[in-house]
């Protein structure tokens, strides 16, 4: 178990400083609800360093085309690729033909999916890579970026930006994330026959969850991956009282747990 933790470690630690150089950490401050204030609070901080015609740039964007985003994307969000390369994945997928690119270490990356508001790249063999554009209730977007990396247990990242690609608190727009508890059917599973604590539940002592955005609507979906690390046995004493995937809306805000 230490070694797999560790191997997971080092593998972020490499695609977030190595490959994809990424903005830190999601933040931990949990928030108990996002409104459109608070929205528009941080959207004009992310602009305040913008001015002149840039910033209006960064909020009328309710044309924006996610093909023009992605190829304009800085080289530092995502250094394995080039800016041809991700321009060659949209001509190639356009023009109906394989979309796959030698990157920047000399592999293959590959577009996988083009939609009018989402995309997905599969990176390397082990790294999944998706872009979402959101409509805001301020008449704005914003990006969303999952990254997940699997080793051999998926595991993801959430990223949030403007327009401009510059960094978005994640905790604002996705502040309720579930626990590994949120993903059991109900507390009564969390016991045996004899009222005795699940076992099995105790040794899921790390919270790995594999996040996928939808190509054709705003859903997030989360679906809990723990067990796949997890030994045979233990996981097969936990998986029965897992609900599956739990699905999260776009508000316009912020990505909710699904009837909220």
């Amino acid at each position: 178990m230490m070694r797999i933790w560790m191997m997971r470690m080092g593998m972020w630690t490499m695609l977030w400083m190595g490959m994809v150089g990424a903005q830190g950490a999601a933040a931990k401050t949990q928030l108990a609800e996002v409104t459109e204030p608070q929205h528009a609070e941080v959207t004009e901080t992310a602009g305040a360093e913008v001015t002149g015609t840039e910033s209006a740039q960064v909020m009328d964007t309710a044309g924006v085309e996610l093909k023009q985003l992605f190829t304009a994307m800085p080289d530092s969000l995502c250094p394995l690729l080039t800016q041809v390369n991700r321009a060659d994945f949209i001509d190639f997928i356009e023009s109906k033909m394989k979309a796959e690119v030698s990157n920047r270490l000399g592999g293959k990356s590959q577009m996988t999916e083009l939609a009018p508001t989402y995309l997905r790249i599969r990176l390397t063999e082990s790294t999944d890579w998706q872009m979402k554009l959101l409509p805001t209730a301020q008449g704005d977007t914003l990006i969303c970026v999952v990254t997940t990396v699997e080793l051999p247990t998926a595991d993801s990242h959430i990223e949030f930006y403007t327009t401009s690609w510059r960094p978005l608190p994640a905790s604002v727009y996705l502040s309720k994330r579930p626990e590994t508890r949120d993903f059991v059917a109900s507390a009564d599973s969390l016991k045996d026959a004899y009222g005795r604590p699940l076992s099995a539940l105790s040794r899921a002592d790390m919270h790995l969850v594999r996040w996928t955005l939808a190509p054709d609507n705003n859903d997030l979906t989360a679906l809990l991956t723990t067990p796949d690390y997890m030994e045979t046995e233990q996981a097969e004493k936990l998986r029965p009282h897992l609900k599956g995937a739990l699905r999260y809306r776009w508000s316009g805000t912020a990505f909710l747990p699904e009837g909220e």
